[in-house]
């Protein structure tokens, strides 16, 4: 062999074990970003999965009908869709112990969006350790909703995502108050004069509410969860405008040791026929839009008992109920 060839083969054996190694590390990581790009779509389509079941089971307009896009909504119900998609995407039946495996192993932080407020969930221990191996139980349980507030000296704001009026005490009574009213006195947050600022500050409730959310569940600062007021570049989330669900999970292995972590914020936007209020004065039966229906309008003119709801002003006719030209006119 000449000295060529001694120099010559190690150093092209050493290229080729150097070059299969770059090749089995560069799969390992496309293996891994695949993983993850797979559990950011299962996420992504449970989180969508228990936005639609919010709106399928739990729409529904509130005692307050002037509240355009009101919406009641079951975090827990939310939750539970969630959990169950969530086994269908990552191959496993979605049983009741899998959904509680999804609950306790995977799931960091979970938060449901509604029209004025937002429900944040929590571990909390349910059962105590039997023994060395088998530890405490634990669960996910809902704090009550939380208001979308903004506080300023004495007077405290609530916003809602109908972005026209916050509401306040005036002594006994929670009054209705156009924003552009208060802007004056919310100098913390540079006005919420029109619909851009007050959406901003909803979206940065939840964003600083499900941040420290994630980090008091976990011990572990994973993200800053930035949710956008508007569209935006950022990949897996939305602007709050509707219902919305927020879930982020870590620790998913599905078929190579790297855990992986995934975040997902989907939410709908409402639209409502224009529903009318039913109800009687002085005996006669009137019927009006929800939104003719404020509280300064039964003062002016006040109704008999309670308020039926109609789809249409053609089913209210039907059922007897004559338009209400005066509150019409007072709304004017």
């Amino acid at each position: 062999m000449s000295r060529f060839s001694v120099i010559v083969y190690p150093i092209a054996v050493m290229m080729w074990i150097l070059t299969l190694c770059m090749f089995i590390n560069y799969m390992q990581d496309m293996r891994v970003e695949t993983e993850a790009h797979y559990l950011s779509i299962a996420v992504n389509n449970s989180v969508d999965a228990a936005v639609g079941e919010l709106l399928e089971n739990s729409f529904n307009l509130d005692t307050d009908y002037t509240d355009i896009l009101y919406a009641e909504v079951n975090p827990e119900l939310a939750l539970d869709e969630f959990c169950r998609m969530m086994c269908e995407n990552l191959g496993y039946v979605a049983s009741d112990e899998n959904k509680l495996m999804v609950r306790n192993q995977y799931l960091d932080g979970f938060m449901v969006i509604g029209y004025d407020g937002y429900y944040e969930a929590n571990p909390v221990k349910v059962t105590e350790a039997v023994n060395a191996y088998n530890g405490p139980g634990y669960d996910w349980e809902f704090k009550p909703k939380q208001p979308f507030t903004v506080v300023s000296g004495s007077n405290t704001y609530v916003l809602n995502l109908g972005l026209e009026k916050a509401r306040t005490f005036t002594g006994n009574e929670i009054v209705d108050v156009p924003l552009s009213s208060i802007s004056s006195v919310i100098s913390s947050h540079n006005s919420v004069t029109n619909t851009n600022n007050a959406k901003s500050i909803i979206n940065s409730i939840v964003s600083d509410t499900f941040t420290k959310s994630v980090y008091l569940n976990t011990s572990i600062l994973l993200k800053a969860y930035n949710i956008p007021s508007g569209i935006s570049r950022i990949v897996n989330t939305n602007p709050i405008e509707g219902i919305t669900v927020l879930a982020q999970v870590s620790g998913v292995r599905i078929s190579t040791n790297k855990e992986n972590q995934a975040f997902s914020v989907g939410g709908s936007k409402l639209t409502t026929a224009n529903f009318v209020a039913a109800y009687t004065r002085s005996g006669i039966k009137y019927y009006v839009e929800v939104s003719k229906l404020t509280s300064a309008a039964k003062r002016a003119y006040p109704i008999d008992g309670s308020v039926k709801v109609y789809l249409t002003a053609q089913e209210a006719a039907k059922a007897g109920y004559s338009y209400d030209i005066y509150i019409r006119q007072f709304s004017n």
